[in-house]
């Protein structure tokens, strides 16, 4: 959905044949979510309030993928106007070494979770 109908897109907004691969599955969760205006204001309610709100934490699955959208979020600031593939490649390597690091742990956690039978 183009929420900017005025605008052409960029070609780093939809070829990510440019991406490094640690890098892809973030650069699409970044572009998907710039072309939700819902959660475009929920991201800024949040750098403006300092928290998430409840409506926000709703919207993820549950609390792993609420820690991942948080951490997304908060480490890229530059998030809704600037795309993926336009930032700093250093620092956007740096910052998807810390998400996909943040992910491992989780999927740790969660394969180390014995099944509650009934």
């Amino acid at each position: 959905m183009n929420t900017r109908p005025n605008q052409l897109w960029c070609r780093e907004e939809w070829n990510f044949s440019e991406c490094p691969s640690d890098q892809l599955r973030w650069c699409d969760v970044y572009e998907h979510a710039r072309e939700d205006l819902r959660l475009i204001e929920e991201v800024e309610a949040m750098r403006c309030s300092g928290h998430w709100s409840q409506a926000m934490l709703d919207r993820f699955i549950d609390s792993r993928y609420a820690s991942m959208g948080q951490m997304l979020f908060t480490l890229f600031p530059e998030f809704p106007v600037t795309p993926f593939l336009r930032l700093d490649a250093a620092l956007r390597q740096q910052r998807c070494h810390q998400l996909n690091a943040h992910r491992s742990d989780l999927l740790v956690q969660f394969a180390s979770v014995k099944p509650v039978r009934p």
